[in-house]
């Protein structure tokens, strides 16, 4: 599994934030360049977290079925709250059976 940088996790938050990203726009915020920020969004279309389009980037359509690798960067840190509150309600000692999924992963 590849982990995204801090710039790339940011870019993330600023697209479901915003609903879009543009290119100049992260270049100017983060003092890199353009190119750089190319090669960050491409990098999040590969794990299908973003969508390109002319100038940048948008959160990737829901209709699409994501990959289990790639549902795990969708909305990481709020699964990772979620597993935590959840996981914070089982007693010590329980036997748990666990369905499958990126959210019930982090409750594990």
């Amino acid at each position: 599994m590849t982990v995204l940088s801090n710039r790339q996790t940011e870019i993330l938050n600023i697209a479901r934030a915003h609903g879009r990203v543009m290119v100049e726009d992260l270049a100017r915020r983060f003092e890199v360049s353009a190119q750089t920020i190319r090669k960050d969004l491409n990098d999040l279309c590969d794990h299908h977290a973003l969508t390109r389009i002319h100038g940048g980037a948008i959160i990737a359509s829901g209709v699409e079925n994501l990959a289990y690798e790639a549902r795990r960067f969708v909305a990481a840190e709020e699964k990772k709250a979620i597993g935590a509150a959840a996981a914070g309600l089982i007693p010590n000692g329980c036997s748990l059976f666990i369905n499958i999924g990126t959210t019930t992963e982090e409750v594990a």
